[in-house]
Parts: structure tokens; C-alpha cells; sequence
């Protein structure tokens, strides 16, 4: 798989205080990037991986609503790891929160079309 195919959907980077976190297993960890296809986490204070694949886990965004997606954990390092989703998000979510950011950090999106 080439890098383009694996970014061919929108991922959105969510600036450090405005980041979605994720349960899986109780451990909570905090989403980098989100896309409908998967995401990009980054370890808190546990930096263990998921025991368990595929797994469900629980998004917490900044408004309150969770959503549950399950998953499969195709790369990990030091600082986190990807995931590529079974089930997912939403493309309206992500918009959703797209408009908000930008309304919000009108700069970070300058060289969005």
C-alpha cells in the first residue's frame, strides 16, 4: 500500500486542547488524527498497546458525544499508534468538527482549500 492510498481520506489534526480521547479496555488515550477509515492516538500516562484485535473502543469528543468504533492497530511506536477502523466515524462528525476548528483556529486551516 503506498502512502497515498493510505491517505486518500481527509484526516483531520485536532490542535493539542481540543484532541477527542478514546477507552479501549479502560485505558484512555488521546486521538491525534481522525478519519473515517481510522485515526492516529498518542499514548498518555499507559503506554500499553490494546491486548486485544480487532478491538471496541469509545471516542469522547470535547462536546460530549462518544461514539463506539472497532479496530485494528496497524503500526505503533514510541509515542502511540494507528489504527485502521472496522467501524467508524462519520463523515458528518468529522465536518462537524472541521467547521468548529476552523471557526475557532482560523490559521491552522490556511492552506486548506
Amino acid at each position: 500500500m503506498s502512502s497515498d492510498d493510505r491517505r486518500s481520506e481527509y484526516r483531520l489534526h485536532y490542535p493539542f486542547d481540543e484532541r477527542p480521547q478514546i477507552t479501549i479496555e479502560g485505558a484512555i488515550y488521546t486521538i491525534d488524527e481522525l478519519s473515517e477509515g481510522g485515526m492516529k492516538v498518542y499514548f498518555m500516562d499507559d503506554r500499553t498497546l490494546p491486548e486485544y484485535v480487532p478491538f471496541t473502543g469509545n471516542i469522547r469528543y470535547i462536546d460530549g458525544e462518544e461514539v463506539e468504533v472497532t479496530g485494528i492497530i496497524k503500526r505503533s511506536d514510541k509515542h502511540g499508534f494507528s489504527v485502521q477502523f472496522e467501524k467508524g466515524v462519520s463523515m458528518q462528525r468529522i465536518v462537524t468538527d472541521q467547521i468548529r476548528l476552523k471557526k475557532k483556529y482560523p490559521l491552522l486551516f490556511d492552506h486548506v482549500d
